[in-house]
C-alpha cells in the first residue's frame, strides 16, 4: 500500500500480524530486516553508495563508519510516532510492534527529509 506520511511524504506500507508471542515477534522481525537488508543490496546504486560511504580500511573501520554515517542520519523514534504519522492508517485498538523502514528508503528519506526518521 502507499500513503502519504506527514513527515516523509509518500510511503509504501504494509499492516501485517506477527503474533502475541514476544520472542516470536522479535525472531520475525530481525528476520523480515535482515531479508529486506539482502534484498536492498542487490540495487546497484543502493549498493554503490553504501559502498562509496564505508570506503577503504579493515572491516572495523568499514563498520565504524557505516555506523556513524547512520547515525547521523537517521533521528530514531517510538515506533507508534512513525506509524501513527501515516495518513488513514487506523492504529486505534490494534497494538502497533514495529515500524521497519527499508534500508534503501532510509537512504531516500535520509537524502530528502528533514527529519530522516526511522522507527
Amino acid at each position: 500500500m502507499v500513503g502519504f506520511h506527514s513527515e516523509l511524504g509518500h510511503v509504501r506500507y504494509q499492516v501485517r500480524e506477527i503474533g502475541s508471542n514476544p520472542d516470536a515477534q522479535v525472531a520475525q522481525t530481525i528476520e523480515l530486516m535482515r531479508a529486506r537488508a539482502r534484498d536492498d543490496a542487490r540495487y546497484p546504486w543502493f549498493r554503490s553508495r553504501a559502498l562509496a560511504l564505508v570506503g577503504s580500511g579493515s572491516e572495523a573501520e568499514q563498520v565504524a563508519r557505516a555506523h556513524a554515517h547512520t547515525k547521523s542520519s537517521i533521528r530514531f523514534q517510538q515506533d507508534e510516532q512513525t506509524g501513527g504519522g501515516i495518513r488513514g492508517l487506523d492504529l486505534r485498538g490494534n497494538e502497533l510492534v514495529e515500524v521497519i523502514v527499508r534500508p534503501l528508503d532510509m537512504a531516500a528519506y535520509g537524502a530528502t527529509s528533514a527529519s530522516g526518521a526511522a522507527g
